[in-house]
């Protein structure tokens, strides 16, 4: 055992203190530091700052490792930048800020050019919409054309095509079902009206079955309905009657004059007086009816026509006059509704090249996901230059031959003799100006009415 005044055998000068685990103080330790512990207490005040382990309670030895450690303010040591370090940092941050600044530029540029990219295909699209628009109502109202001429040249009494298909039908005698001739007078009765789909199917009622007997019953039935028929029921109900006069020689007598008694208001309040004289202009449209002469009276009656040439007309009414001009057309009056007459006018202007549109005469292909877009033209990316919606080639093809199948049937589609068509075309006329004058000289009368009464109370 070594002196309590004695220094530590292995230990040099360092921190008593410890981290973790340590002493009260700085000391020297008493005994072997190989043998910790072996003085519980505490040396003099001398070996505050010397020794190694510490000697006293194990709680309180401290660590020592010989060398004395720096203190905590010599920890922190000053870095010293030098001035290409610095100027390095500097560029690095201004290039990056460069950096930035080309991306946001070229983010904006992408930008601009997506929304023209887009509105250019919304306008090419929109063009392509109206062309498409154009081609089908000049395709529905040619074909329209087309097939009144077909019905027409097939229920030609002077052909004697309708007679042999009525000797045909005799031949078959089709089926005289109590039960199934009632339950079609009741669709007929109710407002069901069969499709020209339905129509055209062998097996329909009309064609399989007998109603030699219930003939009065079908025109009684359209003429008597059970609910409310409107303006779009009448071409199903022009449909039954095609193929009932086709049939049947005794039905359009039990049908045209209970028409025209409701037209001249001595029926019995079934049908509208509007929707009786558009069943009328279909008969004649389709063949149905060969005589214009009811119609012409009803249209002189409904405008007025004078007694005396050159006298203003009195129109009584207007309804029926609008109804003429409106199935009539080009097959009665002899005139091409203006809104037809405007389309046309478009595609033969987009297909001459002096339209909206650019044409477009050699396509380059396309992948197959874009094929599908017909008609439609890749909008250019270059912004700067100027945009102009493009007329593809085959789009081109379909509005000629769309011109092509109009000029082929409407102008030569005629319902009724020139003479006819001229009156009525005059007679719609002089009604139409009649009615201009009184609207305008009735305006201008209220106009005046209406300034006096606000003179007047001013005054009061």
């Amino acid at each position: 055992a070594t002196s309590a005044g004695a220094p530590s055998s292995g230990g040099g000068r360092g921190r008593g203190k410890g981290r973790g685990r340590g002493g009260k103080g700085r000391g020297r330790g008493a005994g072997d530091n190989s043998k910790p512990g072996n003085n519980d207490k505490p040396n003099s005040k001398k070996g505050d700052k010397k020794g190694g382990r510490g000697s006293g309670n194990r709680r309180n030895r401290g660590r020592g490792r010989g060398k004395a450690e720096p203190s905590d303010s010599s920890d922190k040591k000053q870095v010293v930048v030098s001035p290409e370090e610095k100027k390095a940092e500097e560029e690095r941050i201004k290039k990056e800020e460069e950096d930035k600044a080309l991306a946001e530029a070229e983010a904006k540029r992408l930008a601009e050019i997506q929304a023209e990219v887009d509105r250019r295909a919304k306008l090419q699209k929109e063009y392509d919409t109206s062309v498409n628009t154009a081609i089908d109502t000049l395709e529905q109202y040619a074909n329209t054309s087309k097939l009144h001429s077909e019905i027409r040249s097939q229920l030609d009494p002077s052909t004697g095509a309708l007679t042999q298909e009525r000797k045909d039908f005799e031949k078959k005698k089709g089926k005289s079902d109590l039960k199934k001739c009632t339950a079609f007078v009741k669709k007929i009765k109710a407002g069901t009206y069969p499709t020209t789909e339905e129509l055209s199917r062998p097996n329909s009622s009309i064609k399989s079955l007998n109603l030699t007997r219930y003939v009065e019953e079908v025109a009684a039935a359209l003429l008597e309905p059970a609910t409310k028929v409107k303006q779009s029921d009448v071409p199903g109900m022009t449909m039954v009657c095609v193929e009932m006069h086709r049939r049947y020689d005794s039905f359009l007598g039990a049908l045209v004059p209970g028409l025209m008694a409701e037209i001249n208001g001595k029926g019995n309040d079934g049908l509208p007086r509007r929707i009786c004289f558009r069943l009328l202009t279909e008969f004649l449209l389709h063949g149905v009816l060969t005589d214009p002469k009811p119609i012409v009276k009803v249209v002189n009656d409904a405008a007025g026509v004078p007694s005396v040439e050159g006298k203003d007309y009195a129109v009584s009414d207007a309804n029926l006059i609008v109804t003429l001009a409106k199935c009539g057309g080009n097959e009665i009056l002899g005139v091409v509704p203006k809104s037809i007459q405007c389309e046309l006018n478009k595609l033969k202007r987009e297909v001459d090249g002096k339209g909206e549109g650019a044409l477009i005469l050699l396509e380059t292909s396309t992948p197959a996901s874009e094929e599908a877009k017909e008609g439609e033209a890749k909008p250019s990316v270059d912004i700067s230059a100027p945009f102009q919606v493009t007329l593809s080639t085959k789009l081109r093809d379909k509005a000629q031959a769309t011109i092509e199948l109009f000029n082929a049937n409407v102008p030569f589609s005629h319902a009724v003799a020139p003479n006819i068509t001229s009156t009525l075309h005059k007679h719609c006329i002089g009604a139409y100006q009649s009615l201009a004058n009184s609207y305008v000289s009735t305006h201008v009368r209220l106009g005046k009415l209406e300034k006096r009464c606000e003179q007047d109370r001013l005054l009061q």
